[in-house]
């Protein structure tokens, strides 16, 4: 039935892996691509560029990978610096050094991971001189690369319509309320004349319905949940109201038909998705995508409301004149120079096209 009600979606599911020959002819001059095979032994990393591919492979499997990649999130959100730090770099040399001379000339990065590497936003990769990588790169992500060739080839949509939601200081399902997310959400109004917005008790899931399909920049500032035994109930929270229960789970989105450029999930952990042997559909990111949205920008581990709010405005300004992937990097590196740690400015990445802009 979602296939059938929506052919985006139809069109992702069905596309076979993409092979590397195809994401070579997909990037342009500045843009280059790293792609992830982990297995139980090996790591196997292509280097793709628009001239060709080299590949490595690299003596670190599956649990190796899982294990440094949660103890590195787990040392990031509990703001211990020297172990983050430690394991940040042991990362960067697995994933990114053995092509750091290739990598140089490239302004833009296009990950995509594999496993594990899902969870883990690569910006935060420390090189041995201390540098991260959202310092060299403006970091683009894609579930896979069919995906992401399917997302930046089709068109962009037209329009300027804004749908903002936040949650304010109302409590949901025994989550705490955001009270930051109405200043979020009022700096972002500001530069969408078109807008429709609710805070509070009135952005309810019916409220998100209606007005979804007919806009074309969405920003949800709200909570998100990922039900790992259950991926499709994986949802966003919203006040419920007399004709709906306030969850919007990812089944639904897939049953959305968007018109958008971008979606915007500035909640808790939306960009968790069940990780499976193809391309990814169960996470909340993956299914805007398929509902119809060029991109989506999503958080990998709970936020900071204040640093989410001071983050998601620069973001939005910088959205008016540069494409989304180099917003979000000026953003992250403007927020890093008042909170330094990854814990504040590293957890939301921009999948799908990178070339999104607000106008």
């Amino acid at each position: 039935k979602i296939k059938l009600s929506n052919p985006a979606y139809a069109d992702m599911v069905a596309a076979e892996p993409a092979g590397i020959e195809k994401l070579v002819s997909g990037l342009d001059d500045r843009t280059a691509a790293l792609s992830y095979w982990v297995s139980d032994e090996n790591l196997i990393v292509w280097m793709v560029n628009r001239n060709g591919f080299r590949s490595s492979k690299i003596m670190a499997g599956s649990d190796y990978i899982s294990s440094l990649t949660e103890s590195a999130r787990k040392a990031v959100q509990s703001n211990r610096s020297d172990e983050a730090d430690r394991l940040l770099t042991a990362l960067y040399n697995i994933l990114v050094a053995p092509f750091k001379e290739e990598l140089a000339k490239y302004q833009r990065l296009v990950v995509i991971p594999n496993g594990t590497l899902h969870f883990l936003p690569f910006q935060t990769l420390k090189d041995n001189n201390g540098k991260y990588l959202v310092e060299q790169f403006s970091i683009i992500y894609a579930p896979s690369a069919s995906v992401y060739l399917i997302t930046n080839e089709k068109a962009i949509p037209e329009g300027d319509n804004f749908l903002g939601v936040a949650l304010s200081d109302i409590t949901l399902e025994n989550k705490p309320g955001l009270p930051g997310t109405d200043l979020e959400l009022k700096n972002i109004v500001k530069l969408f004349p078109r807008n429709i917005s609710a805070t509070g008790i009135s952005g309810t899931e019916t409220f998100v319905k209606k007005n979804a399909g007919s806009s074309n920049i969405i920003h949800f500032a709200t909570h998100g949940t990922y039900n790992y035994r259950q991926p499709l109930y994986s949802c966003l929270l919203f006040p419920p109201g007399d004709e709906d229960d306030g969850r919007l789970n990812v089944w639904e989105v897939l049953e959305m038909k968007l018109n958008a450029r971008l979606v915007t999930l500035s909640a808790c952990e939306t960009g968790l998705g069940n990780l499976t042997g193809g391309d990814e559909i169960t996470g909340l990111s993956r299914a805007f995508l398929f509902a119809g949205s060029s991109a989506v920008v999503v958080s990998l581990w709970s936020v900071a409301d204040y640093q989410t709010s001071l983050l998601m405005s620069g973001f939005y300004r910088n959205l008016k004149s540069m494409p989304a992937c180099e917003a979000l990097t000026l953003a992250q590196r403007e927020t890093m120079k008042a909170y330094p740690q990854p814990l504040y400015w590293a957890p939301f990445v921009l999948i799908g096209n990178g070339n999104v802009m607000a106008e």
